[in-house]
């Protein structure tokens, strides 16, 4: 195979589950640093503005974020946070971190979300909050649960670690309960590769809030400069059609003798944090960086659209997931808008459909493959006993995902034809 050719067929179009509000323009753009004043705090107005709240803080996790709502509310020793049995590992870990129990409430099998009926059977006298989490980023029913929670005389906090951009009726996602808290790490709606953001609109909570993070650092700068890195190469990587050349370029380096070890400690800078994670360990929370705020900012420009490009992509893909024998959730379509971080589906054919998909550049994934997502997390060490969620168990074992972001165009429509038609 002569050169031109070979670079021809590297640049098929590939669709990542990474990259969507990723730009090459960007590179250029924030070359020169994060600019004039503090891109944390221009970066916070920009979320006030695009989301309609009054308030918004910047973390370095969405855990951090979660971890500072649940200290600004006093909950700790004793206290009991109900969540539901389809989450990251973060999440529990991180009530477990401030001494409270994590409760666990199963989930409806047609939307991924919690089930207002089972959050309101594990309510107890130390029960303190709610979280109402949008899972892959499609609204879930929040009004039996602000009637719980507010019946109850307990908090409600939004879980929109998936649904940065999309809305109940008028009001963005993120305006509900007395809190919200958002992950903005890379594979989310938008990506700074590591971070988390609150917005509230209770004066009283955001002074408390403000109070705590004038208190937190940021992250060490070997941590900043690796996240950076990070982002750059994944931000030539992940495009559609030359990541490809880009990645096996990226692979050449690593093995270079002299400094390739360099980067790959750059690249797997979080190793030890994710494996501490999976064991239900959590960082303490710390404000995100300049440099992050600023990768973030113009990629919040773009959002709007991002999120429109995704649910159109998503509207034409359900007609054609159902024919490929594949469940889809059920959406609201009417009272709300959703912000599909990626497009989920049921199926019992897992591998079969793993292995179809990549052959036609398609990759796919596993969230959330396990109740405390990942496959691997420990169980024990964060409160969950087999068989106390079946129907999030039942979507575990039966998930999988592709992609929806804008750099997927209508071109992934057709690979899934293709498919439908051998």
């Amino acid at each position: 195979m002569g050169m031109a050719s070979a670079i021809k067929q590297l640049a098929v179009p590939r669709a990542h589950l990474l990259g969507g509000t990723l730009r090459l323009g960007d590179l250029a753009r924030l070359a020169l640093g994060p600019g004039k004043g503090s891109a944390r705090s221009r970066y916070e107005r920009a979320l006030e503005s695009y989301l309609g709240v009054a308030t918004a803080f910047a973390y370095s996790a969405g855990r951090s974020a979660l971890m500072e709502i649940l200290s600004a509310l006093e909950i700790g020793a004793g206290d009991e946070v109900i969540l539901p049995g389809y989450t990251c590992i973060v999440i529990p870990a991180a009530i477990i971190a401030l001494g409270a129990r994590p409760v666990y409430a199963d989930i409806d099998i047609d939307t991924f979300n919690v089930l207002p009926t089972a959050v309101e059977a594990k309510i107890t006298p130390q029960t303190r909050a709610i979280l109402a989490q949008h899972t892959f980023g499609i609204p879930c029913d929040l009004a039996p649960l602000e009637q719980i929670a507010k019946g109850k005389g307990i908090h409600l906090i939004e879980d929109c670690a998936h649904a940065l951009g999309a809305k109940i009726g008028e009001s963005f996602c993120g305006n509900n309960g007395i809190a919200a808290f958002f992950s903005t790490e890379h594979s989310k709606m938008i990506s700074t590769v590591k971070g988390g953001i609150v917005t509230t609109n209770d004066p009283q909570l955001a002074d408390k809030l403000r109070s705590r993070r004038a208190k937190l650092g940021t992250s060490t700068s070997d941590y900043i400069r690796g996240s950076v890195m990070r982002w750059r190469l994944e931000t030539v990587s992940l495009h559609p059609r030359f990541g490809s050349i880009a990645g096996r370029a990226i692979a050449a380096a690593t093995r270079n003798r002299r400094w390739g070890s360099r980067l790959r400690n750059a690249i797997e800078f979080d190793k030890v944090e994710y494996g501490r994670a999976l064991d239900g360990v959590v960082s303490p929370p710390a404000n995100l960086s300049d440099e992050m705020a600023a990768i973030g900012l113009p990629q919040l420009s773009r959002l709007d659209a991002d999120v429109t490009a995704r649910n159109r992509l998503a509207s034409l893909l359900e007609p054609l997931a159902q024919r490929l024998g594949w469940t889809t959730p059920r959406v609201d379509w009417v009272s709300t808008r959703p912000s599909f971080v990626r497009f989920p589906f049921l199926t019992d054919r897992r591998l079969y459909w793993q292995k179809r998909l990549a052959e036609v550049g398609i990759e796919v994934g596993t969230w959330l493959n396990h109740p405390l997502h990942p496959s691997g997390s420990s169980f024990e060490k964060c409160g969950y006993e087999r068989g106390m969620c079946p129907n999030a168990e039942y979507v575990a074992q039966h998930i999988l995902n592709i992609p929806v972001h804008p750099r997927c165009s209508g071109w992934i429509l057709d690979r899934l034809e293709r498919l439908y038609e051998r």
